[in-house]
């Protein structure tokens, strides 16, 4: 390792040494290259038992924890490159076995066994579990006890396989899922171990192995935040499983309860059987509740499970065939499951349960309850089994013991808890266009004439809740598709649900309105015509502007014209999916002339207070309403003459001197006026009478 040791153990030194709650005497028998076993002077250990744990610590425990959580270099707090295996008398064999103290590893590396139990297959154990404590310890002191913990059941396991002790970890919590992952609290049948041990194994299995678990302990963050962390930026080799904790739990959660060698839905490192129950085994996280039998419908009796830990309904099905129909309801509302369906094959399909907060019926601000439907066709017929998982994703969520109760939301005065039960029947009818669908007519532009409608259409479907598409064609006279549109509708519970939309029509026509049912594999189940439909062409609407609109006589006006015509089928009543431009346009400006261009620029040669207005007309031939303007036309401007005499400009009160019998020619032809030059009148007076 590159240790330079400045005061190391030997072989045969007496020494004292701190342990918890005071110090003891020891004296080293056993030195090995990364290791001083210190014996209490009052302890008795063979020299078989300290050989062999020496050996398991040296070929085993030692190079296979380092490979899995050792970041960077070995610590060596006290400088002798080795770590203190303290071995002492505590509580017997079988009790305590061992542990690593913090408090104690601030001075150095030491971890402590209780003499009693290392002649045992427990001893080894103990070794490596509390050794990844300390390695652990060093790279991140902060982390929480659920993850450290869990690496350091996982620890033993992979030094020494599965024993009993590691499989009655496990096996506590598969059977007693209800359990929360993320909070330690050291209970009794020591399910948090195995919670702990069966997510830290899950994340090593699936996110590159002890790269993974190398960079999860070397990360600062702690809990949840340092596996997403992780999850965000795996080493090589990971598979997929999601990239936020709740991602990471539901799949961690179906791996648990199947062990599939499907991929991420199982664990590389261990084969979990269904039951539970053997001496030899661990089982997959047992169902809070199954039912095999659908004759009639179910409702389970309600779970309680701590934060972030599972409920997991399983069914089963028989022979009757048909659609499952499922709700799942829980007195909190921050919720997380998966559906999970095995087929016939034995393949797995999963998706997330979308929890949605059900009523305030006590006005108090806060939803009653959540819930979450889920509908599964083909139950029975190429569907065998279907799992509700859910769990309560608790706020606050990773925690030891009590260290997060001043958190706590209100009404809990312990880590939090929710209670979940399921509703599940089997149905076998479909969706129905049921009742018919609702017409009604209405006068949009004013003219008198039905010109839009609205059609109700109804849904109905037995299930909790259902997801179906309704497709709405219009056809005209000549069976010729107008418009169509679409959308997804959620009905269940018995009750018709409305899907609403609305048609305009192009053109005045009698039409058909075919309304179709289709569910989420394409395939047709109602339809409702509704014939002899009667529309008038709804107006276009104009709109136009000019460039002036108080002028002298002959100057020019630019008119200039625009509109819409909208029209179609829409599910958005504010709204047409359909926009063109009008086809034709009809200006009139008041002095009795008209033009039919879009853009026309002209002028008036006449003074007076005119009235101008444009219509446009649409494909079907409906013209607009007229839009109306003013334009003051006005010749108050006085004429700017140009005097010449002879060529020569003559500015007013010029002299013009010219001699007896001269001829001079005058002109005025570049006088400036609004009035064209050849409509002006002349007046000449040369003041010789």
């Amino acid at each position: 390792s590159g240790c330079t040791p400045t005061n190391e153990w030997t072989a045969g030194q007496s020494g004292n040494v701190q342990i918890s709650g005071g110090s003891i005497d020891v004296v080293a028998e056993k030195v090995t290259t990364n290791a001083a076993f210190l014996v209490d002077v009052s302890a008795t250990v063979s020299v078989s038992t300290l050989n062999s744990f020496a050996t398991d610590w040296e070929s085993t425990v030692f190079p296979t924890d380092t490979s899995l959580f050792l970041t960077g270099s070995m610590p060596d707090k006290d400088g002798n490159c080795q770590v203190e295996i303290v071995i002492y008398n505590m509580d017997g064999a079988g009790g305590t076995g061992g542990y690593f103290s913090p408090g104690i590893a601030s001075g150095g590396e030491s971890l402590f066994v209780d003499a009693a139990d290392t002649s045992g297959t427990f001893g080894k154990v103990i070794l490596a579990h509390e050794f990844e404590h300390l390695l652990h310890f060093n790279a991140d002191p902060s982390e929480y006890l659920w993850i450290d913990e869990g690496n350091a059941d996982m620890a033993a396991f992979f030094c020494f396989g599965m024993d009993s002790t590691l499989r009655g970890h496990i096996n506590a919590w598969t059977q007693s899922t209800s359990t929360s992952v993320r909070w330690w609290n050291q209970k009794a049948d020591t399910s948090d171990y195995g919670a702990g041990m069966l997510f830290m194994l899950y994340l090593h299995d699936m996110l590159g192995g002890p790269s993974a678990m190398k960079q999860l302990v070397g990360d600062a963050a702690s809990g949840g935040a340092s596996i997403s962390n992780l999850a965000m930026s795996p080493p090589s080799g990971s598979s997929p499983i999601g990239i936020s904790f709740s991602d990471i739990y539901g799949n961690f959660s179906i791996a648990a309860a199947l062990d599939s060698d499907q991929s991420p839905h199982g664990f590389d490192s261990l084969d979990m059987t269904p039951q539970c129950g053997g001496t030899s085994s661990v089982c997959v996280a047992q169902p809070t509740e199954t039912r095999t039998t659908w004759n009639q419908g179910w409702t389970s009796s309600g779970a309680t499970i701590e934060g972030w830990g599972l409920s997991i309904f399983k069914m089963i099905a028989d022979g009757n065939q048909g659609k499952l129909n499922l709700k799942v309801s829980s007195d909190q509302v921050a919720m997380g499951g998966k559906l999970v369906e095995i087929d016939s094959n034995g393949i797995i399909s999963a998706s997330t349960m979308q929890f949605l907060p059900g009523p305030d019926g006590n006005g108090d601000g806060n939803p009653d309850f959540g819930y979450s439907t889920g509908l599964i066709p083909g139950f029975g017929n190429g569907i065998d089994e279907v799992y509700a998982i859910v769990w309560f994703e608790s706020a606050p969520s990773d925690c030891n013991y009590e260290d997060c109760y001043s958190a706590l939301p209100a009404g809990f005065s312990s880590y939090p808890t929710s209670t979940v039960s399921i509703e599940a029947n089997v149905i076998t009818g479909p969706p129905t266009l049921t009742p018919s669908p609702l017409l009604n007519y209405s006068d949009a532009d004013g003219d008198g004439a039905f010109d839009t409608l609205q059609i109700d259409t109804y849904v109905t479907s037995q299930a909790y809740s259902e997801k179906t598409d309704v497709l709405l064609e219009v056809y005209d006279s000549a069976n010729n598709l107008v418009d169509s549109a679409s959308a997804r509708v959620i009905a269940g519970g018995g009750s018709p649900v409305t899907f609403r939309s609305w048609f305009v029509p192009a053109f005045t026509d009698t039409y058909t309105i075919v309304t179709r049912l289709i569910d989420l594999t394409g395939v047709v189940i109602d339809t409702r015509i509704l014939p002899d439909i009667y529309l008038e062409n709804m107006r276009p609407v104009a709109d136009g502007d000019l460039s002036e609109f108080d002028v002298q006589t002959w100057a020019y006006i630019q008119f200039s014209a625009d509109g819409y015509d909208r029209w179609g089928l829409t599910t958005d009543n504010t709204s047409l999916p359909h926009d063109d431009s009008p086809v034709a346009y009809e200006w009139s400006f008041g002095d009795g002339a008209i033009s039919t261009l879009k853009n026309p620029r002209r002028y008036y040669t006449a003074v007076g207070n005119f009235s101008v207005t444009l219509r446009v007309q649409d494909q079907g031939g409906a013209w607009s309403e007229m839009l109306n303007w003013y334009v003051l036309v006005s010749d108050d401007s006085s004429p700017q003459i140009n005097l010449r005499a002879d060529g020569d400009i003559l500015q007013d009160q010029d002299q013009l001197v010219v001699f007896t019998d001269q001829t001079v020619v005058f002109s005025a032809y570049r006088t400036n006026d609004n009035v064209p030059i050849d409509l002006l009148d002349y007046a000449w007076d040369f003041g010789d009478g």
